[in-house]
């Protein structure tokens, strides 16, 4: 008897180390090289670029998966390691509604290679889902092709209760780490010199092409005009660009550093340290190991609790109940002076009250808030030091996701967003643009916004607080 049970123990554990064995032989052999989208080959003077259609404050895009290519249409997700889609093999009751033309089916694309492990992922906006990786031909635009491409097959997928995603897919564009392999996610915390932080230099280095990427609004009509615009209201008027487009973006180019993967115990795409937030004369500091996530798919700007709250006193926005938002009059918006976000390498990013005040889907029924027809888009994030930096900061600015650099660049878009960038004494690298400053807008139509783009829905309750980050080396 108890030698049957040591014999059981034995190939228990003889099992669990080869399931650890096999995933970190997919980690090794999987690299940053599958994950991203690099600069493919055209012609012209311009990399080819890919319209991004905003869904209740969110951007999507079409892609492709698969020989022949299955369409799909994606939430492209700066906080994404991966790019997936929902398999036709779903049976989960997250799958069961969606149409069979937005699954996958894998058996049908003759350059599928499984990889024989699952990983499970939590999203910021509440989604939790299993997935099957793959290596396949993803293709963007109709005609760029990116064979063996990290994708993932949903084989199970929740989300928050009341929450409607805007798209039943996902394009994986940061947070790239192979640690999604790993069966204990908490080693990447306790090992840091496993994490992606200590394997990223070797990989990045190795990496064939132009490994940048860009996002921003899209110009329209004389390069001189400047239109000043809220949210983008059609699938031209914002663009990801597989490649660097400097007739996006008009004066500098400011280069921020991404937090170090190895003191933080985290990927470093596309993290920022964060000094804090000011709105006229108040400061909103933050703790010293604080930083900003660029979270594209977040519509707001989620801040720790307490700061939230101060920020949205000091705005004149209060908490309602029935939205479950910080609600504000509509008119008090056209006098509000911008946000302030403060980067602590030294570069200020401030925002209109065009980008952080948006108006409500459904106004308050309350007699005593009717007046209250739009809210603040700065909400409560999931802790006290990670900040995610989410559609008014991603849509106000020309972004450059510099992979292998561990950089992002910051510019001021040739559309007039309503949003500015400026420096302190203490930032120093910086790429003067090419393209001449351009003049100073003056005052300009609105354009009309369709509601589904210019309301967004209540933040979902934000997922179980990631562990603290290790503190850095003495």
């Amino acid at each position: 008897m108890i030698n049957s049970f040591f014999l059981v123990i034995t190939l228990l554990s003889i099992q669990i180390l080869c399931i650890i064995n096999s995933n970190n032989i997919i980690a090794n052999a999987i690299s940053i090289d599958d994950m991203i989208f690099k600069t493919p080959e055209y012609i012209g003077d311009k990399p080819p670029s890919i319209p991004l259609l905003f869904q209740s404050g969110v951007p999507t895009a079409e892609f492709s998966i698969g020989t022949p290519p299955q369409n799909f249409t994606g939430i492209f997700d700066t906080g994404s390691p991966i790019t997936w889609v929902l398999s036709s093999e779903c049976q989960d009751h997250g799958c069961t509604n969606v149409p069979i033309s937005e699954k996958f089916n894998q058996k049908a694309s003759n350059t599928n290679s499984p990889i024989p492990t699952e990983i499970d992922l939590h999203y910021l906006d509440g989604t939790h889902v299993q997935l099957k990786p793959e290596l396949d031909t993803v293709t963007l635009a109709k005609q760029f092709q990116f064979p063996r491409h990290l994708i993932g097959e949903i084989t199970m997928i929740e989300y928050s209760a009341g929450f409607v995603p805007a798209a039943n897919a996902r394009i994986g564009m940061g947070d790239y780490s192979t640690k999604i392999f790993d069966p204990n996610p908490q080693a990447m915390a306790n090992n840091p010199d496993q994490s992606i932080g200590g394997g990223l230099g070797r990989r990045a280095a190795t990496i064939a092409g132009d490994a940048h990427t860009s996002t921003g609004p899209a110009a329209s009509g004389s390069p001189n005009f400047r239109k000043k615009r809220e949210f983008p209201n059609s699938a031209t008027d914002f663009l990801w660009v597989l490649g660097d487009d400097p007739s996006m973006y008009t004066g500098p180019l400011y280069k921020l550093d991404l937090i170090s993967a190895v003191d933080s115990g985290t990927s470093p795409f596309w993290k920022l340290p964060l000094k804090g937030f000011s709105f006229k004369s108040q400061e909103f500091k933050l703790s010293g190991r604080s930083y900003g996530t660029i979270s594209s798919s977040a519509p707001y700007i989620m801040v720790p609790p307490s700061v939230a709250g101060d920020i949205n006193n000091a705005i004149g926005a209060h908490y309602n109940e029935q939205s479950r938002m910080y609600t504000i009059s509509c008119s008090a918006r056209d006098n509000l002076e911008p946000l302030t976000i403060e980067f602590s390498q030294g570069l200020n990013a401030v925002i209109s009250a065009t980008q952080y005040i948006n108006e409500l889907d459904h106004p308050p029924t309350d007699s005593s808030q009717q007046e209250d027809q739009c809210f603040s888009t700065i909400v409560n994030g999931p802790d006290d030091y990670t900040i995610y930096l989410g559609g008014p900061f991603f849509r106000s600015y020309y972004l450059g996701f510099a992979i292998t650099e561990l950089q992002l660049n910051i510019a001021q878009s040739v559309v007039n967003t309503g949003a500015t960038l400026a420096t302190t004494s203490s930032y120093s690298d910086v790429q003067q643009a090419n393209n001449p400053q351009l003049p100073a807008p003056g005052p300009q139509e609105q354009p009309n916004v369709n509601s589904s783009n210019s309301s967004l829905p209540p933040p979902p309750p934000p997922p179980p607080p990631p562990p603290p980050p290790p503190p850095p080396p003495q």
